[in-house]
Protein backbone atom coordinates (compact mmCIF):
# COMPACT_ATOMS: atom_id res chain seq x y z
CA UNK A 1 0.00 0.00 0.00
CA UNK A 2 1.73 3.42 -1.16
CA UNK A 3 1.59 6.09 1.34
CA UNK A 4 -0.58 9.38 1.07
CA UNK A 5 1.70 11.78 -0.76
CA UNK A 6 3.90 11.97 -3.95
CA UNK A 7 6.76 13.73 -5.05
CA UNK A 8 7.13 14.88 -8.65
CA UNK A 9 10.79 16.20 -10.16
CA UNK A 10 10.36 18.08 -13.37
CA UNK A 11 12.84 17.57 -15.96
CA UNK A 12 13.30 20.08 -18.83
CA UNK A 13 14.90 19.54 -22.05
CA UNK A 14 15.55 22.09 -24.81
CA UNK A 15 12.61 23.75 -23.65
CA UNK A 16 9.96 21.32 -22.93
CA UNK A 17 8.86 20.01 -19.62
CA UNK A 18 8.32 16.52 -18.44
CA UNK A 19 7.16 14.62 -15.05
CA UNK A 20 8.73 11.91 -13.32
CA UNK A 21 6.59 10.65 -10.60
CA UNK A 22 8.36 9.61 -6.90
CA UNK A 23 5.99 7.38 -4.73
CA UNK A 24 6.67 6.44 -1.63
CA UNK A 25 6.40 3.21 -0.63
CA UNK A 26 6.86 0.59 2.02
CA UNK A 27 9.14 -1.91 1.46
CA UNK A 28 8.50 -4.66 -0.55
CA UNK A 29 8.51 -8.51 0.58
CA UNK A 30 10.30 -10.72 -1.85
CA UNK A 31 10.28 -14.06 0.35
CA UNK A 32 8.75 -16.03 2.98
CA UNK A 33 11.02 -15.97 6.19
CA UNK A 34 11.17 -19.28 7.79
CA UNK A 35 14.07 -18.72 10.54
CA UNK A 36 16.20 -16.09 11.58
CA UNK A 37 19.13 -15.58 14.18
CA UNK A 38 20.45 -12.45 14.77
CA UNK A 39 22.55 -13.16 18.20
CA UNK A 40 20.19 -10.09 19.82
CA UNK A 41 16.58 -10.75 20.29
CA UNK A 42 15.12 -14.00 20.41
CA UNK A 43 15.56 -16.41 17.00
CA UNK A 44 13.36 -18.34 15.12
CA UNK A 45 14.80 -21.42 14.94
CA UNK A 46 14.01 -24.93 16.96
CA UNK A 47 17.51 -25.51 18.51
CA UNK A 48 20.79 -23.66 18.40
CA UNK A 49 23.88 -25.59 19.93
CA UNK A 50 27.49 -23.88 20.02
CA UNK A 51 30.57 -26.30 20.94
CA UNK A 52 32.77 -24.77 22.66
CA UNK A 53 29.95 -22.40 23.68
CA UNK A 54 31.86 -19.36 25.25
CA UNK A 55 28.55 -17.00 24.85
CA UNK A 56 28.55 -16.43 28.77
CA UNK A 57 31.52 -14.92 28.69
CA UNK A 58 30.73 -12.63 25.84
CA UNK A 59 32.73 -15.32 23.60
CA UNK A 60 35.95 -15.57 25.10
CA UNK A 61 37.91 -18.03 26.04
CA UNK A 62 38.41 -18.94 29.61
CA UNK A 63 42.34 -18.40 29.61
CA UNK A 64 42.72 -15.59 27.16
CA UNK A 65 40.47 -12.31 25.94
CA UNK A 66 42.26 -13.30 22.43
CA UNK A 67 40.82 -16.63 21.96
CA UNK A 68 36.81 -16.34 20.91
CA UNK A 69 34.37 -18.67 19.81
CA UNK A 70 30.72 -17.94 20.14
CA UNK A 71 27.78 -14.77 20.53
CA UNK A 72 30.00 -11.37 21.17
CA UNK A 73 30.40 -8.23 20.60
CA UNK A 74 32.86 -5.13 20.14
CA UNK A 75 33.60 -4.98 23.86
CA UNK A 76 35.56 -8.40 23.56
CA UNK A 77 38.67 -7.07 22.77
CA UNK A 78 41.10 -4.69 20.66
CA UNK A 79 41.36 -7.28 17.43
CA UNK A 80 37.46 -7.29 16.71
CA UNK A 81 36.89 -3.73 17.88
CA UNK A 82 37.28 -1.08 14.99
CA UNK A 83 38.63 1.54 17.22
CA UNK A 84 40.63 3.74 14.40
CA UNK A 85 37.83 6.92 14.78
CA UNK A 86 40.02 7.75 18.53
CA UNK A 87 42.95 5.88 17.42
CA UNK A 88 43.61 6.66 14.14
CA UNK A 89 46.47 4.58 14.48
CA UNK A 90 44.82 1.24 15.19
CA UNK A 91 44.91 -0.92 12.03
CA UNK A 92 42.93 -4.40 13.39
CA UNK A 93 39.20 -4.20 13.55
CA UNK A 94 35.75 -5.22 11.83
CA UNK A 95 33.73 -4.11 14.55
CA UNK A 96 32.68 -0.48 14.12
CA UNK A 97 31.78 2.31 16.50
CA UNK A 98 27.77 1.88 14.85
CA UNK A 99 28.15 -2.09 15.33
CA UNK A 100 27.05 -2.53 19.29
CA UNK A 101 24.81 -5.53 18.54
CA UNK A 102 25.71 -9.20 18.89
CA UNK A 103 27.78 -11.10 16.15
CA UNK A 104 29.16 -14.57 16.03
CA UNK A 105 32.81 -14.67 16.30
CA UNK A 106 35.49 -16.18 15.76
CA UNK A 107 39.82 -15.97 16.47
CA UNK A 108 42.29 -18.59 17.64
CA UNK A 109 40.07 -21.15 17.96
CA UNK A 110 43.50 -23.41 18.25
CA UNK A 111 44.53 -22.72 21.82
CA UNK A 112 44.77 -24.64 24.95
CA UNK A 113 41.34 -24.00 26.27
CA UNK A 114 40.12 -26.16 22.84
CA UNK A 115 42.28 -29.18 22.24
CA UNK A 116 40.36 -30.16 19.06
CA UNK A 117 41.24 -26.74 17.28
CA UNK A 118 37.55 -26.76 16.40
CA UNK A 119 34.10 -24.67 16.92
CA UNK A 120 31.03 -25.71 15.45
CA UNK A 121 27.78 -24.67 16.27
CA UNK A 122 24.37 -25.79 14.43
CA UNK A 123 20.82 -24.46 14.06
CA UNK A 124 17.80 -26.46 13.31
CA UNK A 125 15.08 -24.39 11.13
CA UNK A 126 11.07 -25.65 10.34
CA UNK A 127 10.91 -25.41 6.36
CA UNK A 128 7.73 -27.46 6.07
CA UNK A 129 6.30 -26.60 3.22
CA UNK A 130 9.11 -24.28 1.37
CA UNK A 131 9.79 -25.37 -2.08
CA UNK A 132 12.95 -23.45 -2.78
CA UNK A 133 14.98 -22.34 0.42
CA UNK A 134 17.40 -19.83 0.56
CA UNK A 135 20.28 -18.80 3.40
CA UNK A 136 21.53 -15.79 3.87
CA UNK A 137 24.22 -14.21 6.22
CA UNK A 138 25.97 -11.50 7.00
CA UNK A 139 29.84 -12.10 7.00
CA UNK A 140 33.21 -9.56 7.91
CA UNK A 141 36.95 -10.66 8.59
CA UNK A 142 40.18 -9.24 8.50
CA UNK A 143 43.70 -11.10 8.97
CA UNK A 144 46.55 -12.19 7.14
CA UNK A 145 45.08 -15.56 7.00
CA UNK A 146 46.90 -19.60 6.43
CA UNK A 147 45.33 -21.74 4.24
CA UNK A 148 46.73 -24.67 6.32
CA UNK A 149 44.99 -23.50 9.03
CA UNK A 150 42.02 -21.19 8.81
CA UNK A 151 38.28 -21.82 7.33
CA UNK A 152 34.62 -21.11 7.91
CA UNK A 153 32.89 -23.08 6.64
CA UNK A 154 28.49 -23.37 6.45
CA UNK A 155 26.60 -26.69 5.28
CA UNK A 156 23.44 -27.64 5.39
CA UNK A 157 21.19 -30.78 5.37
CA UNK A 158 17.40 -31.57 5.13
CA UNK A 159 15.75 -34.41 7.75
CA UNK A 160 19.01 -35.84 8.57
CA UNK A 161 19.82 -36.18 5.00
CA UNK A 162 23.30 -35.51 3.30
CA UNK A 163 25.18 -32.93 4.10
CA UNK A 164 25.82 -30.39 1.60
CA UNK A 165 27.99 -27.40 0.94
CA UNK A 166 26.45 -23.69 1.65
CA UNK A 167 29.30 -21.25 2.23
CA UNK A 168 32.70 -22.49 1.67
CA UNK A 169 35.65 -20.50 2.66
CA UNK A 170 39.17 -20.31 0.55
CA UNK A 171 42.40 -18.37 2.37
CA UNK A 172 43.23 -16.73 -1.38
CA UNK A 173 46.89 -16.65 -0.26
CA UNK A 174 47.86 -15.62 -3.99
CA UNK A 175 46.24 -11.88 -3.34
CA UNK A 176 46.15 -8.69 -0.89
CA UNK A 177 43.34 -7.46 0.16
CA UNK A 178 42.95 -3.27 1.08
CA UNK A 179 41.23 -3.41 4.04
CA UNK A 180 39.33 0.23 5.16
CA UNK A 181 38.85 1.36 9.10
CA UNK A 182 36.21 3.36 9.97
CA UNK A 183 38.82 6.41 10.17
CA UNK A 184 39.65 6.03 6.83
CA UNK A 185 42.74 4.74 6.53
CA UNK A 186 43.49 1.64 4.52
CA UNK A 187 45.36 -1.22 5.50
CA UNK A 188 46.63 -3.51 3.09
CA UNK A 189 46.96 -7.62 4.00
CA UNK A 190 47.60 -10.70 2.21
CA UNK A 191 46.35 -13.79 2.21
CA UNK A 192 41.98 -12.31 2.62
CA UNK A 193 39.63 -15.07 3.18
CA UNK A 194 37.00 -15.71 0.20
CA UNK A 195 33.69 -17.21 0.44
CA UNK A 196 31.63 -18.57 -2.38
CA UNK A 197 33.83 -16.59 -5.05
CA UNK A 198 33.41 -13.41 -2.76
CA UNK A 199 35.95 -11.32 -1.00
CA UNK A 200 35.27 -10.65 2.80
CA UNK A 201 36.67 -7.83 4.38
CA UNK A 202 36.34 -5.69 7.12
CA UNK A 203 33.08 -4.18 6.43
CA UNK A 204 30.31 -7.08 6.46
CA UNK A 205 28.36 -7.76 3.76
CA UNK A 206 25.27 -10.23 3.21
CA UNK A 207 25.66 -13.46 0.73
CA UNK A 208 22.69 -15.69 -0.07
CA UNK A 209 22.92 -19.29 -1.08
CA UNK A 210 20.30 -21.74 -2.23
CA UNK A 211 19.70 -25.34 -0.50
CA UNK A 212 19.07 -28.15 -2.86
CA UNK A 213 15.76 -30.17 -1.97
CA UNK A 214 12.63 -30.25 0.37
CA UNK A 215 11.82 -31.25 3.94
CA UNK A 216 10.64 -30.28 7.44
CA UNK A 217 13.71 -29.56 9.20
CA UNK A 218 17.17 -27.58 7.77
CA UNK A 219 19.97 -28.11 9.77
CA UNK A 220 22.58 -25.69 9.20
CA UNK A 221 26.46 -26.41 9.92
CA UNK A 222 29.21 -24.15 11.08
CA UNK A 223 32.53 -24.96 11.67
CA UNK A 224 35.53 -22.68 12.15
CA UNK A 225 39.54 -23.25 12.78
CA UNK A 226 41.48 -20.47 13.10
CA UNK A 227 44.99 -20.50 15.25
CA UNK A 228 45.65 -16.22 15.68
CA UNK A 229 44.17 -13.86 18.05
CA UNK A 230 44.94 -11.48 15.25
CA UNK A 231 42.86 -13.04 12.46
CA UNK A 232 39.22 -12.32 13.39
CA UNK A 233 36.16 -13.76 11.82
CA UNK A 234 32.55 -12.52 12.45
CA UNK A 235 29.10 -13.34 11.12
CA UNK A 236 25.56 -11.82 12.21
CA UNK A 237 21.96 -12.15 10.81
CA UNK A 238 21.33 -15.70 9.69
CA UNK A 239 18.18 -15.34 7.49
CA UNK A 240 16.47 -18.82 5.95
CA UNK A 241 13.47 -18.15 3.67
CA UNK A 242 11.10 -19.60 0.97
CA UNK A 243 11.79 -17.99 -2.42
CA UNK A 244 9.13 -19.84 -4.37
CA UNK A 245 8.74 -18.44 -7.43
CA UNK A 246 12.08 -16.84 -8.17
CA UNK A 247 14.59 -17.73 -9.75
CA UNK A 248 17.73 -16.61 -8.47
CA UNK A 249 20.98 -15.70 -11.10
CA UNK A 250 24.31 -13.87 -10.51
CA UNK A 251 26.19 -11.68 -12.68
CA UNK A 252 29.35 -13.69 -13.16
CA UNK A 253 30.91 -11.66 -16.61
CA UNK A 254 34.39 -11.44 -15.91
CA UNK A 255 34.75 -8.61 -18.67
CA UNK A 256 34.86 -4.93 -17.32
CA UNK A 257 31.57 -4.83 -19.64
CA UNK A 258 28.54 -6.94 -20.77
CA UNK A 259 25.02 -7.48 -21.96
CA UNK A 260 22.27 -8.09 -19.78
CA UNK A 261 20.79 -10.39 -22.25
CA UNK A 262 24.13 -13.21 -22.91
CA UNK A 263 23.28 -15.76 -21.57
CA UNK A 264 26.94 -16.57 -20.56
CA UNK A 265 27.11 -13.38 -18.06
CA UNK A 266 25.08 -14.98 -15.61
CA UNK A 267 25.00 -18.16 -13.26
CA UNK A 268 22.95 -20.34 -13.94
CA UNK A 269 23.45 -19.06 -17.42
CA UNK A 270 20.43 -17.92 -19.05
CA UNK A 271 18.29 -15.35 -20.55
CA UNK A 272 16.57 -12.61 -17.83
CA UNK A 273 12.87 -13.84 -17.34
CA UNK A 274 10.16 -12.43 -15.57
CA UNK A 275 10.87 -15.10 -12.49
CA UNK A 276 14.44 -13.88 -12.35
CA UNK A 277 15.98 -13.01 -8.68
CA UNK A 278 18.55 -10.63 -10.63
CA UNK A 279 22.25 -10.47 -8.24
CA UNK A 280 24.20 -7.96 -10.09
CA UNK A 281 27.04 -7.73 -7.81
CA UNK A 282 30.80 -7.07 -8.24
CA UNK A 283 32.33 -9.68 -6.21
CA UNK A 284 35.78 -10.21 -7.33
CA UNK A 285 37.32 -7.02 -9.35
CA UNK A 286 38.67 -3.50 -7.84
CA UNK A 287 37.19 -1.72 -10.79
CA UNK A 288 33.89 -0.88 -11.76
CA UNK A 289 31.86 -3.80 -13.65
CA UNK A 290 29.23 -2.55 -15.78
CA UNK A 291 26.15 -4.89 -16.95
CA UNK A 292 23.86 -3.46 -19.95
CA UNK A 293 19.99 -3.45 -20.15
CA UNK A 294 19.97 -2.61 -24.15
CA UNK A 295 16.84 -4.54 -24.85
CA UNK A 296 13.65 -4.47 -23.05
CA UNK A 297 13.52 -7.06 -20.10
CA UNK A 298 11.28 -8.05 -17.18
CA UNK A 299 12.44 -9.84 -13.77
CA UNK A 300 10.93 -10.25 -10.77
CA UNK A 301 13.93 -8.33 -8.84
CA UNK A 302 17.14 -7.03 -8.74
CA UNK A 303 19.83 -6.16 -6.31
CA UNK A 304 22.83 -4.37 -7.63
CA UNK A 305 26.15 -3.96 -4.98
CA UNK A 306 29.35 -3.40 -5.35
CA UNK A 307 32.14 -5.64 -2.76
CA UNK A 308 35.34 -5.79 -4.41
CA UNK A 309 34.82 -3.10 -6.73
CA UNK A 310 31.90 -0.71 -7.37
CA UNK A 311 28.83 -2.71 -9.86
CA UNK A 312 27.03 -0.64 -12.59
CA UNK A 313 23.59 -0.99 -13.89
CA UNK A 314 22.96 1.00 -17.11
CA UNK A 315 19.59 0.73 -19.12
CA UNK A 316 20.39 2.54 -22.64
CA UNK A 317 17.98 4.96 -23.95
CA UNK A 318 14.38 3.73 -25.36
CA UNK A 319 14.64 0.50 -23.61
CA UNK A 320 12.25 -0.48 -20.67
CA UNK A 321 13.13 -2.43 -17.33
CA UNK A 322 10.28 -3.85 -15.65
CA UNK A 323 11.10 -4.89 -12.13
CA UNK A 324 8.32 -6.88 -10.43
CA UNK A 325 9.37 -6.83 -7.06
CA UNK A 326 12.38 -3.63 -7.28
CA UNK A 327 15.18 -3.02 -7.47
CA UNK A 328 17.82 -2.74 -4.14
CA UNK A 329 20.89 -0.64 -4.97
CA UNK A 330 23.11 -1.38 -2.44
CA UNK A 331 26.55 -0.12 -1.05
CA UNK A 332 29.17 0.38 -4.07
CA UNK A 333 25.96 -0.50 -6.66
CA UNK A 334 25.46 2.16 -9.14
CA UNK A 335 22.19 2.09 -11.34
CA UNK A 336 22.24 4.74 -14.20
CA UNK A 337 21.38 4.95 -17.78
CA UNK A 338 18.50 6.74 -19.93
CA UNK A 339 16.12 4.51 -20.58
CA UNK A 340 13.15 3.29 -18.32
CA UNK A 341 12.74 1.60 -15.06
CA UNK A 342 9.48 0.51 -13.89
CA UNK A 343 9.71 -0.64 -10.54
CA UNK A 344 10.21 0.13 -6.56
CA UNK A 345 14.16 1.65 -5.72
CA UNK A 346 15.46 1.21 -2.63
CA UNK A 347 18.59 3.32 -2.37
CA UNK A 348 21.73 2.57 -0.84
CA UNK A 349 24.20 3.60 -3.43
CA UNK A 350 23.96 5.72 -5.63
CA UNK A 351 21.20 6.33 -8.21
CA UNK A 352 21.78 8.44 -11.40
CA UNK A 353 18.44 10.53 -11.84
CA UNK A 354 18.26 12.42 -15.18
CA UNK A 355 18.92 13.86 -18.78
CA UNK A 356 20.54 14.00 -21.86
CA UNK A 357 23.02 16.18 -22.03
CA UNK A 358 22.26 19.66 -22.74
CA UNK A 359 19.17 19.00 -20.29
CA UNK A 360 18.15 20.33 -16.60
CA UNK A 361 16.99 18.20 -13.60
CA UNK A 362 15.25 19.30 -10.64
CA UNK A 363 14.58 17.23 -7.32
CA UNK A 364 12.92 17.55 -4.14
CA UNK A 365 14.14 16.07 -1.07
CA UNK A 366 12.78 12.30 -0.08
CA UNK A 367 13.02 11.81 3.10
CA UNK A 368 14.58 8.50 4.81
CA UNK A 369 14.21 5.21 5.65
CA UNK A 370 12.08 5.33 2.28
CA UNK A 371 11.64 3.61 -0.88
CA UNK A 372 11.07 5.09 -4.43
CA UNK A 373 8.90 3.73 -7.10
CA UNK A 374 9.79 5.06 -10.43
CA UNK A 375 7.32 5.72 -12.99
CA UNK A 376 8.97 5.95 -16.70
CA UNK A 377 11.82 7.56 -15.02
CA UNK A 378 14.38 8.63 -17.61
CA UNK A 379 18.05 7.72 -16.00
CA UNK A 380 21.11 9.97 -17.42
CA UNK A 381 23.42 13.05 -16.48
CA UNK A 382 22.16 13.97 -12.45
CA UNK A 383 22.42 11.60 -9.45
CA UNK A 384 20.10 11.05 -6.94
CA UNK A 385 22.45 10.59 -3.93
CA UNK A 386 21.08 10.30 -0.40
CA UNK A 387 21.91 12.92 1.70
CA UNK A 388 21.74 12.75 5.62
CA UNK A 389 17.79 12.85 5.75
CA UNK A 390 17.11 13.31 2.22
CA UNK A 391 18.28 13.70 -1.64
CA UNK A 392 19.01 16.17 -4.11
CA UNK A 393 20.14 15.73 -7.96
CA UNK A 394 23.22 16.98 -8.83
Amino acid sequence: MFSQWTIWQWIRVSGTSAAVGFVMAGAVSHAQVLGTDNFDATGQYINRSITPDNSANNGRFPSSTADVFGITDRTVNGSFRDDSLTNPADSLGILRSTKTDKVFGGADIDNPDNLSAVGTAFWDFNVTGATSIRVSIDFAAMADFEAANDGFNFTTSLDGGASQPLFTSVIREDLSLNYTMEFGNVVPLVDPLEINGTLINNVFQTLSAPVVGTGNVLRLLFTGTANGDNEVFAFDNIVVENVSGNSEHSWASGSATGLWSTPANWQPSGVPAADWAARVRNTSAPALRKAIVAANSSVNSVEIAGVAGAMELQLDAGITLTVAQGVSVQAGGILSGAGTLLGNVTNGGLVSVGVPAGGEALATAVPEPSSLVLFAIGLSVGALRRRGRGARAS
